[in-house]
């Protein structure tokens, strides 16, 4: 046995080892957002939409129904979440933003918000179907960084029972997108010549040529 070779594979081996954890470690620790999930509480002596200073008036004059449950979200993470979605199950639920405009509180309720930052609050409200018992919230958002359009979701207990989740956030299916390559080549000069000579070639980044 060679002690020379042994030490090179080993020098060669830790090498490698280290560059693997120096690109490794940086990417599992990278700032992430995460949730914390407050529900309001209904009181008998006052409507649930009183837990939003301004929102019972808002809704009263124009005529909206109360919501069965409002609760607070934060981003308690230590990063940006993107394209955050609010969806309800067994209910219908919005995003709850309050904005200043002219001195007066404006309401808005999106499904969608373009980011939430560490440490911001926004309001969920819900409207609950009738005769339903387990109602809960999914939030879905894409992860940093956004270019790689990984979205994950996570679902919170409302009322009744919610199956157990995992740690980490679950990972969205992504639909499947056409590669850049496809459609540089479908929109070149062959791509277009063969797509005018054979329109029933499955070209899918190009729409069907008009019937004569």
């Amino acid at each position: 046995m060679d002690w020379g070779d042994v030490a090179t594979w080993c020098a060669t081996g830790v090498a490698v080892a280290s560059a693997v954890i120096s690109v490794w470690w940086p990417w599992h620790n990278r700032p992430q957002a995460d949730w914390t999930f407050l529900r309001y509480e209904n009181r008998p002596e006052s409507p649930i939409a009183d837990a939003v200073p301004g929102l019972f008036v808002w809704l009263e004059e124009r005529g909206e129904p109360e919501p069965s449950f409002i609760c607070e979200l934060r981003n308690s993470g230590d990063g940006t979440a993107f394209e955050v979605e609010v969806r309800g199950n067994g209910c219908t639920a919005y995003f709850l933003r309050v904005h200043e405009d002219r001195g007066h509180e404006v309401f808005l309720m999106p499904s969608l918000v373009a980011s939430i930052e560490t440490s911001d609050r926004l309001y969920v409200i819900g409207f609950c179907d009738e005769g339903v018992k387990n109602i809960s919230i999914r939030l879905s958002w894409t992860r940093q960084p956004t270019r790689l359009q990984r979205r994950v979701w996570r679902e919170y207990r409302v009322a009744g029972s919610l199956p157990k989740q995992p740690r980490q956030p679950i990972r969205e299916k992504r639909p499947r997108q056409v590669s850049m390559l496809r459609w540089k080549f479908e929109h070149s000069p062959l791509g277009l010549w063969l797509h005018r000579r054979f329109p029933s070639l499955p070209l899918a980044t190009l729409k069907a040529p008009p019937e004569t």
